[in-house]
């Protein structure tokens, strides 16, 4: 277990060292960073977004890769589907930090962090149990080993686990977070 998680912090880390290097990368061709977070300042401050549209279109966008998630562990393409994945976060992850950093210094940088709050609380063990799982079920799949009742059982158990995190992940980022960037675009930056 100690391995896996290192090893997925690992391509984690990856992806948000490119996501970092790509930020300024456009920031040195273009000379001024992408307009992401003037649309978010600008939502932020001039009105609320209806909660319950923004959990059903979360909920179904990360519904989908769930679920296809799921599925993909019980094959071998799982541990490439997660790599990928990990790229991919820590791209994203990566390039809104430093997009934050360069429009409004250290206070964005900090305002940045704060805008993962609350919901990575739950994301963040949700998203990695169900990372963990892929890759081990996806191992046995590629070294052609059987897979007894007992390994679907866990299967099934810890994907409820880490679809019970993410779904209260969701809730927290379409109710909860919201609050927390109107303040921050309101009142900070």
């Amino acid at each position: 277990m100690k391995r896996n998680v290192r090893l997925l912090l690992c391509w984690y880390l990856s992806g948000f060292i490119l996501g970092i290097i790509g930020a300024n990368l456009l920031f040195r061709e273009t000379g001024y960073s992408s307009g992401i977070l003037a649309v978010y300042g600008t939502a932020a401050s001039k009105e609320w977004i209806d909660a319950e549209a923004l959990f059903s279109h979360l909920l179904f966008q990360r519904g989908i890769y769930f679920l296809s998630m799921i599925f993909l562990g019980l094959t071998y393409i799982g541990i490439f589907a997660v790599v990928l994945s990990l790229l991919w976060f820590g791209f994203l992850a990566g390039n809104l930090m430093t997009i934050f950093l360069l429009e409004y210094g250290v206070k964005g940088l900090v305002a940045g962090c704060v805008c993962f709050l609350p919901q990575i609380f739950f994301y963040l063990p949700g998203w990695l149990l169900l990372f963990w799982i892929v890759m081990r079920m996806s191992r046995k799949a590629m070294g052609k080993k059987r897979r007894e009742r007992a390994d679907y059982q866990a299967y099934i158990f810890f994907g409820v686990g880490a679809g019970i995190c993410v779904l209260l992940g969701i809730w927290l980022e379409s109710y909860v977070n919201q609050n927390i960037l109107i303040w921050i675009f309101q009142h900070w930056i």
